[in-house]
């Protein structure tokens, strides 16, 4: 079992690897990740050797991966497993959803789940209308935030640890605070034409970006503080090439 290095990432040559869908970091910080998806086995990779140091097998198979206190994996099946971020063993089978995960995000304390159940006597599914919640710290799930327009896609805020925000497929945004429920919440609108398809936070908590079934990207922010990283760099550009001479073909020449 081997990586090849190509330009500009690191390729995953092995047959067994071919159906991995998410990884996640794992306690050794930014140099191993755990890599996992629809197969009976996950992989410890070291990304700065390009090495797989360990394969752990599994009878879940994953595709949404998030790391905060613990590894948070979910199944297809609309279940979150809590993995302990050292011995990658399941501390905790969470129930999130009856059908599917949608859309997952883990930070600080708390896991929040956006998903799908089966209307009954009806081969139909579709998005709850709410968002449900996980506290990490003592593995007890929170009352879940009512979200009548069907709660897509979430993500919590990298600078208030228990604020989120939350998207309908037709771009309605709430803002929600995980303590307080009950208070007002701010809303807003995107206009699309379609469906979304993706919602980000920048790590600054500064810009949010709506991606759209119509392959675009809305950007929004405060345009006077608008930045994405807090430590950010100058991105290093190759040099120019110089121009070619231009030449006069005629056929005079």
């Amino acid at each position: 079992m081997s990586l090849r290095r190509g330009p500009p990432i690191w390729h995953i040559t092995n047959e067994d690897m071919k159906d991995l869908r998410c990884m996640s970091f794992t306690s050794r910080g930014t140099s191993e990740i755990l890599a996992a998806g629809a197969q009976n086995t996950m992989f410890v990779i070291d990304v700065e050797k390009g090495t797989v140091l360990k394969q752990i097998p599994t009878s879940a198979h994953y595709h949404l991966m998030k790391r905060s206190r613990y590894i948070c994996a979910a199944t297809p099946q609309g279940v979150v497993n809590i993995l302990d971020p050292n011995t990658f063993a399941v501390v905790k089978a969470w129930p999130a959803h009856s059908a599917a995960i949608n859309d997952m995000d883990a930070q600080h304390d708390f896991i929040v789940t956006c998903g799908y159940s089966r209307r009954q006597q009806q081969n139909i599914y579709m998005l709850d209308p709410f968002v449900n919640v996980f506290n990490l710290k003592t593995l007890e799930s929170f009352s879940p935030i009512p979200f009548p327009s069907g709660a897509a896609y979430v993500r919590m805020h990298p600078k208030m640890s228990s604020t989120t925000m939350v998207a309908s497929q037709v771009g309605q945004m709430q803002v929600v605070d995980l303590m307080n429920v009950n208070t007002s919440t701010n809303m807003r609108q995107a206009a699309v034409l379609n469906f979304i398809s993706g919602l980000e936070i920048a790590t600054s908590g500064e810009a949010l970006v709506l991606s759209d079934s119509e392959c675009q990207a809305q950007l929004w922010g405060n345009r006077s503080k608008l930045h994405f990283t807090d430590l950010g760099i100058p991105i290093d550009f190759a040099d120019p090439e110089d121009q070619s001479q231009q030449l006069d073909w005629n056929v005079d020449m």
